[in-house]
């Protein structure tokens, strides 16, 4: 048992060492819709079936969603549905509203770190691109804006809920009601995008509580006590 504990703690250690060399791993997947069943998903703005995409081109220009934590959590990854992509810089800020009329005024920043999305042809469907932080940030009750903005002339197409026939400045597919879409400088977008008014596909994923991880242990631990019996 002793040596079965030295190993793991090996690992742990080799895993804590990979994660402080790097803050954040970048991936890709197709699902989407799924997210709204996982019980770790503590925010999703909105559904793909009712948007249509928009274009940022401009390396200065920066896209921005509001949303707003209910209750303190701890946030290991972030989900977005895109298509496109490049090199960014990633930023989590505070916000005193999440659904402030634009331009959005930022507080102070939590997170920031250049990504590498994996570049998909424009012809081609939408993917969900997830940002695993390898330290959870942890998230009070408040608002926060999720931040893109593009290096070295990367173009990203975000989706976003339609921008046609809106009522009151609502769009239709707007399921959030905690959180914006945003857009600055506004030249730096095209698509007719309504800044404030719209909302880009996020999601975040908490990180699975102490629980789970106790459950995991004990599962390893049964495991090698099964292996030794069996010998």
């Amino acid at each position: 048992m002793k040596k079965f504990l030295l190993f793991f703690a090996a690992l742990t250690a080799a895993g804590a060492l990979s994660a402080h060399a790097q803050s954040i791993t970048v991936t890709t997947n197709t699902t989407w819709n799924s997210l709204t069943n996982d019980p770790l998903t503590r925010v999703f703005t909105s559904t793909t079936s009712q948007q249509n995409g928009g274009v940022i081109t401009n390396s200065n220009a920066a896209m921005q969603q509001t949303f707003t934590a209910t209750d303190a959590f701890s946030a290991q990854e972030f989900h977005i549905r895109y298509r496109q992509g490049g090199s960014f810089n990633l930023s989590i800020f505070e916000v005193a509203n999440a659904n402030q009329a634009n331009p959005l005024t930022l507080g102070a920043q939590l997170f920031t770190a250049s990504v590498d999305l994996p570049v998909t042809p424009t012809t081609t469907n939408t993917v969900t691109g997830i940002f695993t932080l390898a330290t959870p940030l942890a998230l009070s009750n408040g608002a926060y804006a999720f931040q893109l903005s593009p290096l070295l002339d990367s173009i990203i197409e975000w989706r976003r809920t339609t921008t046609s026939n809106a009522v009151g400045g609502v769009f239709p597919g707007d399921t959030y009601a905690d959180g914006r879409a945003y857009i600055v400088p506004s030249e730096g977008f095209n698509n007719n995008f309504n800044a404030g008014s719209s909302e880009f596909a996020l999601a975040v994923v908490a990180v699975p509580e102490p629980t789970t991880i106790s459950l995991v242990l004990a599962s390893l631990g049964a495991l090698y006590l099964g292996m030794r019996r069996r010998r």
